[in-house]
């Protein structure tokens, strides 16, 4: 996800709940797993249910459709299923230290 964030191939994340992102905003992106972080401007967000996401957001998330998403997003929300609110943030210009030493390295 990290690689594809940095290469601005992803720039869309879905999250359990309704969650106040606000568009317009920057916005961190971090993982304190990958002891990672970055910058984004927010260009979007929408609040529906799970089974209200769009075919074209679960591809653009990486999910092959909404069972595929219910399964991987029970790593992180042990109780999402179909009926569950979730956030869908889009944002673009994705900048930071990361992001300019990911840069540098792929030249």
């Amino acid at each position: 996800m990290w690689i594809a964030a940095l290469r601005e191939e992803k720039q869309i994340t879905i999250r359990q709940g309704h969650r106040d992102y606000r568009e317009g905003t920057p916005a961190v992106l971090c993982c304190h797993i990958k002891n990672a972080a970055v910058m984004v401007d927010i260009t979007e967000v929408r609040h529906c249910s799970l089974r209200e996401l769009t075919d074209a957001e679960l591809k653009a998330d990486g999910f092959l459709d909404h069972q595929d998403c219910i399964t991987q997003m029970r790593r992180f929300y042990s109780d999402i299923d179909l009926d569950s609110a979730v956030t869908v943030v889009r944002w673009k210009n994705i900048h930071g230290s990361l992001v300019d030493r990911f840069r540098e390295e792929e030249e």
